[in-house]
């Protein structure tokens, strides 16, 4: 997405202090009022119509951490390929690379999933210390202003607009050793090793990322904290400083209800339907959604996405439980309606529609939540304005 500009006039005090500032230490890091900053970050599609439209910003957002965890098979792995996928489609030489920590990369289930291999490198390393070294670079101790190596986002922020790898994907993060960890024998006990390794790593890698304008998403899991005794004793392996640097956390789960469940002619489960609960957002309110996977295939039934979007914003007019009116077409029944957007011509005017609704409701919900914050209601606006 594009950036804003913001504009306000500044004291001509202000702007002699930040030309000096920008002398001393260049122009990357400060903005006048005046300058365009960016608002709402590039984005990644995560193949889901619905999950996309959820997340607020229509995907993965670039030169960010996102965390995807759930519970086993759930469908992260699928989603974070399908992520792949479309960054991929987005420009012929666009490249990611996916760090294997698990050590379970399967390239034949990415092929079927439909990702390029070709244009997918593929780390396969599980300690903390080498996998965030190799991406950030080492420092160099004499000199903290340069590095003995440089790290992969150095070289993508030295490629500048020639760099191509806008993703990252670390499956998992559950499986990343600390230093700690891999220094003492099998078996002995060390107290949050993971917690007191993140911090540091994210403080480095954070910048980095958002230089480099790459996203970096990980794969974690849900594990259970046996100290809860009230609320959800879930919790995901990385640290409370973990949850604090990521800007989008999803959590998956497999909805086991029979008739949510994908089924061939031999009644064996093919896919599954999805429940994302959008943990934390940085960029609109967090929202629960449901989206349906096919383990072959990937995110499946866009046009059934794209009919319960038309009717959430109002696109799709339903006078009642049996007819759906878009324009000067009709249709009788729910299945019609789906059968009809198949019809590519209908599904992309659909969606350009969609998609212009979705960003008019971003702008309301963010008026309105500054007046509930600032404690102007809509009539005192109104005199306001009549004044």
């Amino acid at each position: 997405m594009m950036a804003k500009a913001v504009k306000n006039s500044q004291p001509a005090s202000m702007m002699s202090i930040l030309e000096n500032l920008r002398k001393s230490f260049g122009n990357d890091a400060i903005f006048s009022g005046d300058d365009e900053v960016l608002e709402t970050a590039d984005v990644i599609s995560t193949g889901s119509y619905a999950l996309d439209a959820t997340i607020g910003i229509g995907g993965v957002p670039r030169g960010r951490i996102t965390q995807l965890a759930g519970a086993e098979a759930s469908g992260k792995t699928l989603l974070a390929l399908s992520i792949v996928k479309n960054w991929q489609a987005q420009h012929p030489e666009n490249w990611a690379l996916w760090i294997d920590a698990e050590y379970s990369f399967n390239q034949a289930w990415a092929k079927t999933l439909g990702v390029d291999v070709q244009r997918l490198t593929v780390i396969s390393e599980n300690l903390g210390s080498v996998i965030f070294n190799m991406l950030c670079g080492i420092p160099n101790t004499k000199n903290p202003e340069k590095k003995d190596k440089l790290g992969a986002l150095d070289g993508f922020i030295l490629q500048g607009d020639a760099n191509r790898c806008g993703l990252i994907v670390i499956d998992s993060i559950a499986a990343i050793e600390s230093p700690v960890e891999a220094s003492y024998e099998v078996g002995k006990q060390n107290m949050a090793a993971m917690a007191r390794f993140m911090p540091q790593a994210l403080r480095r890698i954070a910048p980095l990322l958002n230089q480099a304008n790459v996203a970096l998403v990980a794969i974690n899991q849900l594990r259970v904290d046996p100290g809860v005794q009230y609320g959800n004793p879930e919790t995901s392996p990385g640290g409370r400083a973990w949850k604090h640097f990521c800007r989008l956390m999803i959590n998956f789960a497999k909805v086991y209800n029979k008739d949510e469940l994908i089924l061939n002619t031999d009644d064996e489960p093919i896919g599954h339907t999805v429940r994302a609960k959008i943990q934390k957002n940085s960029f609109a309110i967090p929202r629960d959604t449901k989206f349906v996977i096919k383990y072959l295939e990937g995110v499946a039934n866009h046009n059934v996405e794209m009919l319960d979007l038309a009717i959430k914003f109002g696109i799709v007019q339903r006078p009642n439980n049996v007819m759906y009116l878009y324009d000067d077409q009709k249709w009788k029944g729910r299945e019609t309606a789906e059968e009809a957007f198949l019809d590519k011509k209908i599904f992309n005017d659909v969606w350009s529609k969609v998609k212009l609704a979705r960003e008019q409701s971003l702008v309301i919900e963010a008026k309105t939540a500054t007046k509930e914050a600032l404690g102007i209601n809509d009539t005192e606006e109104d005199l306001e304005e009549g004044e």
